[in-house]
C-alpha cells in the first residue's frame, strides 16, 4: 500500500523534473539565433536554370524600350530558337516578365509561330 509519504515524494520529484525541462527549455531557446533577420535588400536575382539571355533578345528588349507602343516581329533565330508550339509559351512568359523582359509592361502575341511584341512603359 503506498503511504502519504511515498506520494508527496513521486510529487516532488515530477515537479524537479518537470522544472529541469522547463530550465534546459529555456537554455536551449535562448542559444538558438533567430530565424528572420533585417536586411538592407535582397539578393540579386539569379536566372532559375542557370541560361543566360542571349544577346539578340537583348538588344530587342532595349530597342523595344526605347519605342514604347510599338510591335516588334520576334521570329525564332539561331541565337535565340523557339519552335512554332513554344511561340504562344514565349508570349505568356513575355507578359509575365520573364526571360529579360522583365521591368514594366509588356503585351506580346503568338501568330504562325511568330511572336509580336511590344513595350508599354513603366506605368502602364
Amino acid at each position: 500500500m503506498t503511504t502519504l509519504e511515498d506520494f508527496d515524494a513521486r510529487e516532488m520529484r515530477a515537479l524537479a523534473r518537470e522544472e529541469a525541462r522547463d530550465e534546459a527549455r529555456e537554455a536551449a531557446a535562448a542559444n538558438v539565433a533567430p530565424a528572420y533577420s533585417f536586411v538592407d535588400a535582397p539578393p540579386a536575382s539569379k536566372n532559375k536554370i542557370g541560361r543566360s539571355i542571349p544577346e539578340y533578345r537583348v538588344k530587342m528588349i532595349n530597342l523595344a524600350r526605347r519605342n514604347p507602343g510599338r510591335w516588334l516581329e520576334y521570329p525564332s533565330t539561331p541565337a535565340d530558337s523557339y519552335t512554332a508550339k513554344q511561340s504562344a509559351s514565349f508570349a505568356s512568359d513575355i507578359r509575365k516578365g520573364k526571360r529579360g523582359f522583365a521591368g514594366g509592361a509588356w503585351e506580346a502575341q503568338a501568330r504562325g509561330g511568330v511572336v509580336y511584341l511590344r513595350y508599354l512603359g513603366e506605368d502602364a
